[in-house]
């Protein structure tokens, strides 16, 4: 099962800075890295489920007739003013809808971390660890 955004935010808010603590610039990076890894691999899924939307909402009548003998009036949802075709339509474009929302959020995400990692770079500490780390004879 696939994290729930909510989840992955809860966790990234309360392991992350445990994390953070104390680590050195490249560590830090990282983790931002990290973050960004799983955020492009979100997005991705995303993208895929809203690609599929679009082909659900342009199924011809006589096949949604066919998907919907097997759904049961009264469900969760189910509207009784709306055909059971117009129904599966309204259902789709809503979950399309809610996954671009959720894509908007990721890209967000995306572009913090990104910013993250750019401010990170750009500090002496962060310089310091790669010369320590390509040089490891140099002291302070």
């Amino acid at each position: 099962m696939e994290p729930s955004r909510e989840s992955i935010r809860e966790f990234v808010r309360y392991n992350a800075p445990e994390k953070l603590k104390g680590a050195l610039g490249l560590e830090k990076i990282k983790a931002l890295e990290d973050e960004l890894i799983e955020l492009n691999a979100m997005q991705f899924l995303r993208k895929q489920k809203i690609a599929a939307c679009p082909k659900i909402l342009e199924v011809p009548e006589e096949e949604l007739k066919k998907r919907m003998m097997t759904r049961v009036p009264g469900a969760r949802n189910h509207d009784e003013s709306l055909t059971p075709e117009a129904e599966f339509k309204k259902e789709a474009s809503a979950e399309a809808d809610k996954l671009s929302q959720e894509l908007q959020e990721i890209e967000g995400d995306q572009q913090r971390c990104l910013e993250g990692i750019s401010a990170l770079k750009a500090t002496e500490e962060y310089q310091m660890d790669v010369l320590k780390k390509h040089n490891p004879r140099m002291e302070n």
